[in-house]
């Protein structure tokens, strides 16, 4: 069993700004708008967020009991949560970027999405999850990613009924000349784990939010 300790972050940069639009925010970040009752959980798309993947139920939002993580939730009462992949193509959860003002975040060479976020494994669940995030782009339905970061929980020993802290800075690169600057901006969060049944590796999510300058309590070996 690994024991961990609680430590202080401080994030003093100024980051996922304009001087125009203002803050890079996560809408629904807490997955708290839309409710369910204890244990329940939906495999629809959260208020604000887009979902897809190989089945109609690998993606949604959930009110978890204490025996499936401690605590429950991280923010509020409600998580979303991507299962593994059974197949070729992961289950996806995604949200187009807006500035505080409602305009929406366009492609950059260089555009920092300074992002935070809790990952949880359920109690019983033998597969540890790996998360990527991606920061993409679409021309005529061509997709493109232009930044990623992965966090493997089996790498990182996240027992299982428990949450980490994930702090993921996203930094846009090889835009130049792609055909793709300019375009919205869309964060999408993936489960690259496999397992052939999908619900064994699947991933618990929280508190999505972008840091441009706050004092986050984190988990720390």
């Amino acid at each position: 069993m690994i024991t961990r300790s609680l430590t202080t972050l401080v994030v003093a940069a100024v980051v996922c700004t304009s001087a125009l639009a203002g803050e890079i925010v996560i809408r629904n970040g807490s997955f708290d708008d839309n409710w369910l009752a204890n244990g329940a959980w939906s495999s629809t798309a959260p208020d604000f967020w887009s979902i897809g993947g190989d089945d109609a139920d690998d993606v949604g939002y959930q009110n978890a009991p204490a025996n499936w993580m401690t605590p429950e939730a991280i923010d509020g009462e409600m998580s979303a949560f991507i299962d593994g992949m059974d197949g070729a193509t992961p289950a996806w959860l995604a949200q187009d970027l807006q500035y505080s003002d409602g305009s929406a975040v366009l492609a950059a060479e260089g555009l920092l999405v300074d992002l935070a976020f809790y990952v949880g494994r359920k109690n019983g669940l033998p597969k540890p999850p790996i998360v990527e995030v991606t920061l993409e782009c679409e021309v005529s339905g061509s997709w493109q990613t232009f930044a990623s970061f992965t966090y493997d929980t089996g790498a990182a020993g996240l027992p299982q009924g428990e949450w980490d802290y994930v702090y993921a800075p996203l930094t846009m690169t090889g835009l130049t000349g792609s055909g793709y600057e300019g375009q919205p901006v869309v964060l999408t969060f993936l489960n690259q784990a496999t397992h052939g049944t999908d619900y064994y590796a699947q991933a618990t999510f929280d508190a999505v939010a972008c840091t441009s300058s706050a004092t986050m309590v984190i988990r720390g070996r």
